[in-house]
């Protein structure tokens, strides 16, 4: 709850509009199908955006480490956590703010799944079992 809480207090929204260019980070408008593509928007970020997501990507990985334990799946911890990641404009109307925190949830669920199996940790969480794979040094 208080990294959540962290996230929404946030001067400036993870992938909101940059304060001083006004310019909407591509994770927003874009329309992404892949998670290297998502990688790439990722990297494209200021810091420390970039810096912040890569966090949470681990602190996504680390939880889902110990799912048989607290059952918190990547896929429930990226729904808990999109939210806070963007603050949607104050003119969208409800249904429109909720489609953009759908496509933040669908990037990071696509961002997520590409990080673990190629950039990730060196142990990586599998869809599977709870238990990590340890990938060959």
């Amino acid at each position: 709850q208080l990294i959540k809480v962290w996230f929404r207090e946030l001067p400036e929204s993870v992938f909101g509009a940059d304060r001083e260019t006004g310019i909407v980070a591509p994770i927003v408008d874009g329309d992404f199908t892949t998670g290297a593509g998502c990688y790439e928007a990722m990297q494209g970020l200021p810091e420390p955006r970039r810096s912040t997501v890569r966090w949470l990507l681990e602190l996504i990985g680390d939880v889902c480490r110990y799912e048989s334990e607290n059952r918190m799946t990547a896929q429930s911890m990226i729904i808990v956590f999109a939210p806070n990641l963007i603050v949607p404009r104050a003119d969208l109307d409800p249904l429109s703010a909720l489609q953009v925190n759908q496509h933040v949830v669908r990037f990071m669920e696509l961002l997520f799944g590409h990080w673990n199996e190629v950039g990730g940790p060196a142990t990586r969480i599998t869809a599977s079992t709870a238990s990590p794979q340890v990938d060959p040094p």
